[in-house]
């Protein structure tokens, strides 16, 4: 009786492990998801922040269609990426906020650019362009970067959950011995 509770019991630890490694797993690929979903979310707003230099300087409107196009375009990627707010001046040029309430940092505003790091945990850190201005991080929401962030809070709460379940067991089965 006791060598098969003994077995058992290395069963349930190997198994335990094997989840542990897994969720690891998990988490490191949501990790490189992210950042490359952030690489591509710079190259974005770099790209942005170029088509609008050169529509600042277009002053025909019927010459600037080919630019609205392209940064129509972007915004439309960047969108997909992540939760943004977009507001237009009177000169057609752009200004984007992470978030949609129109409060968040500003990731791109004319001819400017910030740019963003993600960590682990999907949270946003978005780094001005202008130099004296904080930086401001916030969870990303919304389009692949909000789903990963979603994704990495899951499998967090599923490895601690993991860890609490482990240490019950291990000190149950301790009290029982």
């Amino acid at each position: 009786m006791r060598r098969a509770t003994i077995s058992a019991a290395d069963t349930l630890a190997g198994g335990i492990s094997d989840l542990a490694v897994g969720l690891e797993t998990l988490a490191s690929g949501v990790q490189d998801e992210i950042t490359q979903a952030v690489s591509q979310a710079n190259a974005t707003l770099k790209d942005l922040a170029e088509v609008q230099y050169r529509l600042g300087q277009v002053g025909n409107p019927g010459a600037q269609n080919a630019l609205v196009d392209q940064r129509d375009r972007l915004l439309d990627r960047l969108g997909s990426l992540v939760q943004i707010d977009v507001t237009m001046d009177d000169r057609n040029l752009a200004t984007v906020r992470l978030g949609a309430d129109g409060g968040g940092p500003i990731l791109a505003s004319g001819g400017t650019h910030a740019r963003m790091t993600g960590d682990a945990a999907g949270k946003l850190t978005v780094i001005p362009a202008d130099p004296d201005a904080p930086t401001i991080s916030r969870m990303a929401v919304g389009g692949v970067l909000g789903g990963l962030s979603q994704a990495a809070g899951t499998i967090g709460q599923a490895t601690d959950d993991l860890d609490g379940w482990a240490t019950l067991i291990a000190s149950q089965v301790n009290a029982a011995h």
